[in-house]
């Protein structure tokens, strides 16, 4: 049947796959899902089995510019970071805005992060967004 050029038609059942041919299919997609995860993990975001952190924290001590507004900037201290995000350590206990610019030269790392927790002058942040600083 065709209407305005277009032909439609029933559809068809699809044809069942071999009993053996599908378990090699779903063994086959194990491997590569095992693989992927081994990948992932290699990466650096491996699961703390003792500490219910996702990635595991490496200690650090860097300067860092934090820059909320243009004219509102603050100096901050790196205490450490890992894969997914960074804890901070600024001079005075304000209330930060949830995301703000961030700039640690000796890592060349200028970029966007959002504010995950915040306890008095330590702060945790996500990296949304970042740079190599030239």
């Amino acid at each position: 049947m065709a209407i305005l050029g277009f032909k439609f038609g029933r559809k068809r059942a699809e044809e069942a796959l071999d009993p053996a041919v599908e378990a090699a299919l779903r063994m086959r997609l194990g491997e590569r899902l095992k693989a992927v995860e081994k990948a992932r993990r290699a990466d650096g975001a491996a699961i703390m089995r003792d500490d219910a952190r996702k990635c595991r924290r490496e200690p650090a001590y860097r300067i860092a510019s934090a820059m909320f507004e243009i004219g509102d900037e603050a100096s901050c201290r790196v205490i450490d970071q890992s894969y997914s995000g960074l804890r901070l350590a600024f001079h005075d206990g304000a209330d930060f805005p949830d995301e703000f610019a961030l700039s640690i030269p000796t890592l060349r790392f200028i970029g966007i992060v959002r504010k995950a927790w915040q306890d008095e002058n330590v702060v945790g942040v996500s990296i949304l967004r970042w740079s190599d600083a030239v």
